[in-house]
């Protein structure tokens, strides 16, 4: 049960990030989006949805489930690193790109590292425990 609260918690902590804007001009017109779009994205959904398949063990094999888990992190940091390179086409390049995030990007991928060094750990332990 530890281990799910854990899990659950971190996953609640990267998500708040995300609420906040990330990718935009800021100028103050439409051109600012917020980090939701990372999670709204099919990449993001996956993410999600093999994350909680972990956490929650629907399957009966405790690999399999540290497994999803620890692909759903790492597909949430390549939802997060994809959506910073394509937020912006096909209107501006990709130097526009680059240069006009927010800094809470940049926390929010931290958080999501972070989430991922967490499961891995947690995970690592868990499969101890069960040998």
């Amino acid at each position: 049960m530890k281990r799910k609260q854990i899990l659950t918690t971190i996953f609640l902590i990267n998500i708040i990030p995300m609420f906040f804007y990330q990718y935009g001009a800021n100028d103050g017109v439409t051109s600012d989006f917020t980090g939701l779009m990372n999670i709204m994205g099919p990449l993001g959904m996956m993410a999600t949805l093999f994350y909680f398949i972990g956490v929650f063990e629907l399957f009966k094999n405790k690999k399999w489930n540290a497994s999803c888990s620890c692909i759903g992190t790492l597909c949430m940091i390549a939802s997060e690193i994809y959506y910073w390179n394509t937020w912006s086409w096909p209107a501006n390049d990709r130097i526009y790109s680059l240069e006009n995030v927010f800094p809470m990007f940049y926390i929010g991928l931290v958080c999501s590292v972070i989430m991922f060094v967490i499961c891995l750990i947690v995970e690592v332990k868990s499969m101890k425990t069960v040998q």
